[in-house]
């Protein structure tokens, strides 16, 4: 049960697609900003450290790069998700009330992040799934070098979101 049409906001054909999904600590659904808040707050310190190295070596190729402010947690716990809301390189392209798609399109491949919760009988999955769309020989190879880490973070917020009371605590 998909709760979002993404229609043109999801990249098409993907060239790309990998989705990760834990059971919810909570049996009810939650208000979709409780997952995507996780999804940011959940990442390890050392994933904004490699975000922070990215961000120096892909500059030197004309790529999008993003600032991880100091307000950070503050600027997250108080954001509503709306529409067009910038988060570093991740863009609010689409929100219902179940499933948030996060994105950003650049020279080199566009993408997306769909957060979904999915009730399935007496219990609730939160769902993490990526879709990139490579535009030239730069975003296969950009892409190449990050899918190892890309597959362990999405493993690891998966499991983190899942109960989002931790990560806002």
């Amino acid at each position: 049960m998909s709760i979002i049409t993404y229609g043109s906001l999801v990249p098409d054909p993907y060239t790309y697609t990998d989705s990760y999904r834990a059971k919810a600590e909570s049996d009810h659904l939650l208000p979709i900003e409780v997952y995507a808040r996780a999804f940011f707050l959940a990442a390890p310190s050392w994933v904004l450290l490699l975000m922070r190295i990215r961000n120096r070596l892909v500059g030197w190729f004309g790529l999008k790069t993003s600032q991880i402010p100091e307000n950070r947690e503050h600027i997250l716990l108080t954001s509503s998700f709306e529409m067009g809301e910038e988060f570093g390189l991740f863009k609010v392209c689409d929100k219902s009330e179940h499933g948030i798609v996060l994105g950003q399109d650049d020279k080199h491949l566009d993408f997306r992040i769909v957060i979904e919760q999915k009730r399935e009988g007496d219990s609730v999955f939160v769902e993490l799934t990526t879709h990139v769309r490579f535009k030239n020989t730069m975003g296969r190879l950009y892409f190449g070098l990050i899918k190892p880490f890309h597959n362990i973070i999405s493993r690891q917020l998966v499991k983190r979101m899942s109960n989002p009371g931790l990560t806002t605590a």
